[in-house]
This record gives structure tokens, sequence and C-alpha cells, in this order.
């Protein structure tokens, strides 16, 4: 059986020892140091010359997951990558992807699942969870570069006083419109982009350089 060097990284203890103890049981696995991520240049941690493959989570990174996905597979690009993904994020599958990761797998999957897809990623194959495809499927910016590009100037405006931290009340003010206006041009927004609230939009407005963290 082919030994493959694991690296795991993430922000939470509580994932990477869960991860561990899953991967101690687990013959054909040899770890490699764990890398807890630390701003602004965690991925210059990650990897090394005898890592196969990467594990990592959706919420690591100095901004997001996404960065260090592609400053490793900048930095790294033999070694491949696979995230964990939890349910709210589904809609960032399409991205990761994009930016070099190899595999795809939801935190709600089983052991077994989590096994083969370690063994298929490490191999240098691709692997997305079969209930993820959808998930990529209803992303409705996964043909443009710049998912803001799809928004209208109002929307654009609209969307610049709520990251800024303006409520409806006071955008409908500045912007001299109703407050019900305000809120379908909110609702259209998140349509547009596949988030589901405030928090996924400032992520996915950061990534896209749309506001400076």
């Amino acid at each position: 059986m082919e030994r493959y060097h694991i690296q795991l990284i993430s922000e939470s203890s509580l994932i990477r020892h869960g991860l561990l103890c899953l991967l101690n049981k687990e013959q054909g696995f040899s770890l490699m140091p764990q890398v807890k991520c630390s701003p602004p240049s965690c991925y210059k941690a990650c990897s090394t010359r005898e890592t196969d493959l990467i594990i990592m989570d959706i919420t690591s990174g100095t901004h997001s997951c996404i960065d260090c996905i592609r400053q490793i597979a900048k930095r790294h690009p033999k070694v491949n990558i696979l995230v964990l993904i939890w349910q709210e994020h589904y809609s960032f599958v399409n991205e990761a992807i994009n930016n070099g990761a190899k595999g795809v797998l939801s935190m709600e999957a089983d052991p077994p699942l989590f096994i083969e897809a370690i063994q298929t990623v490490a191999a240098g194959r691709q692997f997305i969870e079969p209930s993820l495809t959808q998930a990529i499927a209803e992303v409705p910016y996964r043909n443009v570069s710049n998912p803001f590009d799809l928004l209208s100037p109002r929307e654009k405006t609209v969307l610049l006083l709520i990251l800024k931290g303006q409520d409806t009340v006071s955008c409908a003010s500045r912007l001299l419109i109703s407050k019900k206006t305000v809120a379908n041009h909110y609702t259209r927004i998140k349509k547009k982009l596949a988030v589901n609230d405030l928090g996924q939009l400032t992520l996915l407005a950061i990534r896209h350089k749309f506001i400076l963290p």
C-alpha cells in the first residue's frame, strides 16, 4: 500500500485534533507537523517537499480558505489540496476548485467517504463529494471572473453602504429611496452572489477586492 504524507491545516484546534484522531486509525498515512493558521502569511508554513496532501477547512486562512488555496497552489503546484467545507459555504465549492483545490468534501461526510477522498486526492485525482455537485451547478457566477460584475451600479452602491455598516433606514435616506427598495436590492444582491448572510457577503467582497479588509 502506498504511503501518503498528509498535512492538516485549520484555525480550529478542535478540527485539527479530530482529524488527527481519525487519521491515526488508518494505515497508509504519515502525518506531517500540523499547521495553525496565523495571519498574515500563514500559507508560507504550509507544505514541504515530502507533503502529498494538504487537508484544510473552508474557514482557514488570513481572510479565507480560497486565498490560502491560491497561495499554496502557486508555491507548491505539485501538492494536492483537499478542502473540507461547511454547509453554509457550499457556494464556494467552485471557487475552491478553480483556485487550485483537487478535492472538496462536506463536513457532514461519513468517515469512510473522508478516507476515500483522501486516498483519491493524494493520488492526484479529483474528488468532489456527489452531494456538492449540485452546489456547483447552482452558483450563478461560476462563469465570470468577478461575481460583483453581475451587480448593477445601484446594487453596488447599496452594497457598499451595507458593508460599511449602514442599516436599511440610513441607506434609504442617503439614496433618497424607500426602505422597501433598499431591502429588495439587498435580496437581489444576495441571490446574484449566492450568499445567505452578511458574513458570507463580506468574505466574498474581500476576496474579490470589492472592499478592503
